[in-house]
């Protein structure tokens, strides 16, 4: 009592800062008389400001030695000791972080006789204004004489009992037989009682043999005991059982005892779970946040957590209140002893009611963990007679806050000890309270969200929600679908179980990054199944901001798009590869070759580009058979594949067509060398099922920027040095400007005419009748362009065209004829002209070869909202190599699919032939005027003529004679079976604004 009363004045003064010297005069002096303890006392920066004369005579030390010295410097003074006396002085930094009284059983050897005595050690921490180190108090209490004589324990049993309680771990003392064997535990604390669950009363029944599990026992008995026997002491770890069968790790420090010829054992037990525990709970919060998002109800996901928790802490019940209106408050969910004991009691209350002055009240109203002794006068009357009749004699309550720091209610425990639950113990539990009362909050808004839900359920798009650390916390049907997850394997884990490995960390730094920062991340992703296959999604992941503004959820949409990149890729390769051989078509050739041009502009380089056609390839297909044929083409890609470089690019443009682009070139000398290289790849035969055939390439080159810096200029270019490599002998490689004609001073001046001739309207249209050669009929024009460069000075066609062709101008002005050819045509129908009226246009063969050219004639007639039947339009193609290519006959057949009739001029005095008829797209055939002028002179002419109509008759084409000028050879021509003709004898080419008159002047005569 001494001690207490004057502990307690002279902390009062202490808090009012006494000054150190009148607390040694009054307090330590009384401490000194009256106290065998050993007293300290230290000042708020550790130095030693008190030691009593039992501490200095324990230590050996003597008042000059440790005044105002600090724990390092007295601690140099025992060389011997040192790691004994560091853990007895860090148990001081326990007590100020505790901030309240910390009472352990530490060691410390006597410095008179070098031995090593147990104290009860009792820290207690002052502090001043708020938070600032005061004094600490340290009074430790030997123990070691009183468990030695057993006369003490015989004869002071309260002071003995006393002694024991002190101990904050499990304390047994046994007795050892005279054989040496282990005999029943004699005396077991408080503390021993609450770890293990046994009364006190069991204890004495039982060996510390029958704490251990049964492997460890038989170790003890084999290894530890004989060891302990011969040495006296004996510290070890080992596994004990509780009385519910719950494992126990723990720290064992055995001592034997002996006095008067009798021996006993003192064990110290350092229960060694508590982090395991801590981790525990961890795992069973974890899966209980994971049960409320799915769905699982509240209350029986809380009553798991509580039957776990009184599992692995020995309390007597638990229970889990909530915060009520009006001061009332009700019990969610607790142990089965916990339910019963607050269903059969008064309920607890938060106000200031009589029920309102227990734990929970307190807690509740004051947010802070409450604690109190039932024998205290401070606890409720009301609850007391109650808490006796069922044995508990302590009882605590831990705060719920809410995440807007709201109490929302407690978790509320009892004791049948007069202890409530150690430091760490309630340390825990206080730190994890939050996420208890999370569950609530989680429970709340799955009620908000699960209308929310149930509709996100039924999207065909794949939803998750993940938290900040990327964990899922809740997914849809359709996630499921197309992860191939269930929905336990995603909940509470990460969401990289879809990683797929295809992006980096750059990737997800960025997506993080965006999110974090409150805005939404857009990507296209691909991720991976659990059963390993891969899907594209389309993802949105969008930050969930809280009222508070902090972003603790995400969600992620996943829109399946496999099938759909699938398509993409399946169209992007039908419209950038050729089918049949697997090269770059005309759209990928044309992007890449832009790329290539811009590329080398701006470093100084060249591309060079080579037009490849097979010689003689018709003969293989008609010979061999087109199914050999598309066999050749394919070998001849794949020779050329493996001669090119990966910067090349290797094109199919149709046929046996083939375009070779090498960029970043340093000079056009390398095309020709590339074009020799390619050569040689045709030098030996290839291989075709059971044949070998061979077969020569011609090779037309270009380069870039010397001859042109487009696609479309370029290809016009190296297929006229391609033909020229043709008409050469086949086999060969030309280059554009080897045989391209100086330019004169006269010939560049020409070209500037024609283009600002072109520029200004000098090109104009003349249109020449044709007639039924049986009654004399108009019915339909030609349209003729002609160049007034003056008034009175016509040009015809004849010596400008060649030029436009060869300078590219010819695609300019191509347009403006069909362009205005259509515009006329409109018009005369609007006049009344015969619905069988037909208007034919010249085109240039270089205006097949065109890609834009058949866009251009689409996009015109839609401009004036006529079709090609309504005006009767008709394209004559002079005969030429170029439209025997599969680029211009492919745009020839669309053009009669149009609606257009085709129309070969000149027949007889170019490349046309019998074979070239039968697959052609033509509708008419318009003999020669050389042949006309001949046939009243030229027997073998007229015998060319019979078999020219006979031919087209034969396959059913329509036929025109041109340049008929005399009446004798209309006559032949009629009587042939001839259809139409045109010529000086009944029309001469005409302005447009002629035309109608002519007509009507045609009508009355006929």
């Amino acid at each position: 009592m001494i001690l207490k009363k004057h502990t307690k004045k002279h902390t009062k003064k202490l808090r009012k800062k006494e000054r150190p010297s009148s607390i040694e005069k009054s307090f330590f002096d009384l401490l000194s008389i009256h106290l065998k303890d050993l007293v300290f006392l230290k000042d708020g920066e550790g130095r030693w400001t008190f030691a009593n004369d039992e501490a200095l005579a324990f230590l050996g030390l003597s008042t000059s030695d440790w005044k105002e010295k600090t724990d390092l410097q007295i601690i140099d003074l025992f060389p011997n000791t040192q790691k004994e006396l560091m853990h007895f002085c860090q148990s001081d930094q326990k007590a100020w972080e505790k901030g309240s009284r910390l009472d352990l059983i530490e060691r410390l050897t006597d410095s008179r006789t070098g031995k090593i005595h147990v104290f009860s050690v009792m820290r207690i921490p002052v502090f001043i204004g708020k938070g600032k180190k005061d004094h600490l108090l340290v009074i430790a209490r030997d123990i070691t004489g009183v468990v030695d004589e057993k006369e003490v324990i015989l004869r002071e049993r309260e002071w003995y009992q006393t002694l024991f309680s002190m101990v904050g771990e499990p304390l047994f003392l046994s007795s050892i037989n005279a054989d040496g064997t282990l005999s029943t535990i004699l005396e077991a604390n408080s503390r021993a009682e609450l770890v293990y669950g046994y009364p006190s009363s069991e204890f004495k029944s039982l060996r510390m043999l029958d704490l251990m599990s049964p492997a460890q026992r038989e170790e003890c008995l084999r290894e530890v005991f004989p060891n302990l026997l011969a040495k006296g002491q004996h510290d070890y770890e080992s596994v004990h059982l509780s009385k519910e069968g719950r494992e126990i790790l723990v720290d064992v420090s055995a001592r034997i005892l002996e006095k008067d010829g009798e021996r006993f054992l003192l064990t110290l037990i350092r229960d060694k779970t508590l982090k395991r525990r801590e981790k525990l709970i961890e795992r069973m919060l974890s899966d209980a946040e994971r049960k409320v998002l799915m769905g699982e109800n509240l209350q029986k996901v809380l009553d798991d957590l509580c039957e776990a928790l009184v599992f692995f802490f020995p309390f007597m019940y638990l229970g889990i209140l909530k915060k009520e209106p009006e001061g009332a408050t009700e019990l969610v969910a607790g142990d089965v002893k916990g339910k019963i004991r607050y269903e059969n009691n008064t309920p607890a209350r938060w106000d200031h009611s009589p029920q309102g002055m227990g734990v929970s009240g307190h807690a509740i109203r004051e947010g802070r963990t409450h604690m109190i002794s039932i024998a205290d006068s401070k606890y409720p009357d009301v609850f007391k007679k109650e808490m006796e009749s069922v044995g508990i004699r302590f009882i605590w309550s831990i705060p719920l806050r809410q995440k807007n720091g709201e109490v929302m209610g407690t978790i509320t425990s009892g004791s049948r000890y007069m202890f409530g639950p150690a430091p760490e113990e309630l340390s825990i539990l206080e730190k994890y309270s939050d996420r208890i009362a999370l569950l609530f909050d989680l429970a709340e808004e799955q009620k908000e969200v699960r209308f929310g839900y149930e509709a996100l359920q039924a999207v065909g798009e794949a939803i998750s929600m993940v938290d900040r650390k990327g964990a899922i916390r809740w997914v849809n049907h359709a996630f499921l679908q197309l992860t191939g997850y269930s929905r336990e394997e995603c909940i509470g884990h990460n969401h990289r179980i879809l990683k797929s490995g295809h992006h980096g960390k750059e990737f997800y730094e960025d997506l993080w990054g965006t999110i974090f920062s409150g805005n939404v991340f857009e990507c296209e992703v691909i991720n991976r199944r659990k059963d390993g296959s891969e899907f594209v999604a389309a993802q949105t992941i969008s930050p969930l901001v809280a009222e508070d503004g902090r972003i603790n959820r995400f969600i992620s949409v996943q829109r399946d798009i496999t099938h759909k990149k699938e398509n993409e890729l399946r169209i992007w390769r039908m419209a950038n590869y050729d089918p049949l051989t697997g090269l770059a078509n005309r759209n990928l050739l044309r992007e890449r070759v832009t790329r290539d041009i811009e590329s080398s502009l701006r470093k100084n380089r060249v591309v060079n580009l080579l037009f490849l056609d097979l010689d003689h390839f018709k003969h293989v297909n008609d010979t061999l058979g087109h199914e050999i044929g598309d066999m050749l083409l394919k070998l001849v890609a794949e020779r050329l594949l493996r001669s090119g470089r990966e910067s090349d690019t290797i094109a199919r443009l149709g046929g046996d067509e083939f375009v070779y682009v090498q960029p970043d070139s340093r000079s056009r000398e390398e095309a020709i060398a590339l074009g020799e290289r390619i050569l040689d790849l045709f030098r030996d035969p290839f291989q075709l099922s059971d044949q070998s055939i061979h077969i020569d390439v011609s090779i037309g080159a270009v380069s870039c920027p010397e001859d042109g810096e487009d696609l479309d200029g370029l290809l016009r270019k190296s297929d006229i040095a391609l033909y020229k490599a043709k008409n050469r002998g086949g086999g060969r490689v030309e280059y554009f400007e080897l045989f391209r004609e100086d330019l004169s001073a006269d010939r560049i001046a020409l070209i500037e005419s024609v283009r600002s001739g072109l520029e200004n309207g000098e090109f104009v249209l003349f249109y020449q009748p044709v007639f039924l050669l049986s009654d004399t009929r108009m019915v339909g024009v030609e349209s003729l362009i002609r160049w007034r460069r003056q008034p009175f000075d016509i040009v015809l066609p004849c010596d400008f065209i060649t030029l436009f062709e060869e300078t590219g101008m010819i695609h300019a002005l191509g347009e403006r004829i069909i362009r205005e050819g259509i515009l006329q045509a409109k018009s005369w129908k609007k006049s009344g002209w015969d619905s069988s009226f037909r208007i034919a246009i010249n085109i240039s063969p270089v205006q097949l070869l065109n890609p834009d050219f058949l866009d251009m004639v689409v996009r015109i007639l839609d401009e004036n909202s006529v079709s090609a039947g309504e005006i009767g339009l008709e394209f004559e193609v002079t005969e030429s190599r170029p439209i025997q290519s599969e680029n211009a006959l492919n745009t020839l057949v669309r053009l009669r699919e149009l609606g257009i009739r085709i129309s070969i001029d000149d027949f007889g005095t170019g490349y046309s032939s019998i074979s070239l008829l039968r697959g052609f797209p033509v509708d008419t055939l318009k003999i020669d005027q050389s042949f006309i002028r001949d046939i009243r002179h030229d027997r073998n002419a007229r015998s060319m003529i019979r078999a020219i109509v006979t031919m087209a008759k034969s396959l059913g084409l329509s036929l025109v004679a041109e340049g008929v000028e005399f009446e004798e050879e209309r006559i032949f021509l009629q009587e042939i079976g001839c259809d139409l003709f045109q010529g000086f004898l009944w029309g001469h080419p005409l302005p447009p604004e002629e035309v109608i008159e002519f007509y009507r002047s045609t009508l009355e005569k006929s």
